[in-house]
């Protein structure tokens, strides 16, 4: 390594190339500035993703993506079960109601038919 010069010394084009040169970038050649540029064009991030992670991941992804779209079709069918027996219940209910509507309205007809039976008759006897 070459020393660095003192204040007093000339600063040539020398010196501050040799500077440059002994950075921490270039070290092992792992991140010079033509291994970044590289690794920001490439648009394969996961090849820079050591394999002992990518591993894992993938199992743990391979197990907890079923789990997960199992849970939320077992939940969605909760739902929908739901839903359909209220719909289910409310059906019952309107089918009462109509029931003992139209069984109201059939003894109102009866009453009036009796009543008029029984005008029709008295109005006979006069």
């Amino acid at each position: 390594m070459e020393a660095l010069p003192s204040c007093n010394s000339d600063w040539s084009e020398n010196n501050i190339t040799a500077d440059i040169k002994q950075t921490p970038l270039e070290e092992n050649g792992k991140n010079t500035p033509k291994s970044i540029l590289k690794r920001s064009l490439d648009a394969d991030w996961s090849r820079y993703v050591p394999r002992k992670l990518k591993e894992p991941m993938s199992k743990k992804l391979k197990e907890t993506i079923p789990t997960a779209l199992g849970a939320i079709k077992e939940a969605y069918y909760k739902l929908k079960v739901e839903y359909l027996k209220g719909e289910l219940e409310e059906l019952k209910r309107r089918e009462e109601r109509e029931m003992r509507e139209n069984k109201r309205r059939e003894d109102e007809h009866t009453k009036k038919n009796l009543l008029l039976d029984l005008d029709r008759k008295l109005q006979a006897n006069k």
